[in-house]
């Protein structure tokens, strides 16, 4: 009886002691967590789970560990890939189909080509289409 009593004035101490801390503490973390679910954290990782859940069932751990290390080698690519540069060259480039109409593209011969470089469009094209050439090399296996 004395050890139950003991504890319970040990509980009752605490919580005195901890009670000014719950006020100031509580607050701030409601105030933590509605900024997550305000800026859309919990519902970002609610899918990531499902995501992550629908990885697991669709491939081995043997291809997701695959596919780790490709990851890995993709955050290097797109470290590089997030240079100013970069960014504005895939920007441009991903417009580029929906600037075009492929489907008046039509076969060309010889002539047809010597032809169209009258036109300045596919001048100013087949000088990116060299410049963008001459980096090609580089792509080789030394």
């Amino acid at each position: 009886l004395n050890y139950s009593m003991d504890m319970l004035k040990n509980l009752i101490d605490f919580a005195t002691m901890a009670e000014p801390l719950m006020k100031s503490s509580v607050p701030q973390v409601i105030q933590s967590l509605d900024d997550l679910e305000q800026n859309n954290v919990f519902k970002i990782a609610d899918i990531s789970i499902q995501t992550l859940k629908k990885i697991g069932k669709t491939y081995t751990e043997e291809e997701f560990q695959q596919i780790g290390d490709g990851l890995v080698r993709l955050t290097g690519l797109l470290r590089d890939l997030t240079s100013p540069e970069s960014l504005d060259l895939l920007e441009k480039a991903a417009r580029l189909p929906g600037a075009v109409d492929l489907d008046a593209a039509k076969p060309v011969g010889p002539f047809s080509m010597l032809g169209a470089m009258s036109d300045a469009k596919v001048k100013e094209g087949m000088g990116v289409l060299l410049e963008l050439a001459k980096g090609l090399p580089a792509m080789k296996k030394s």
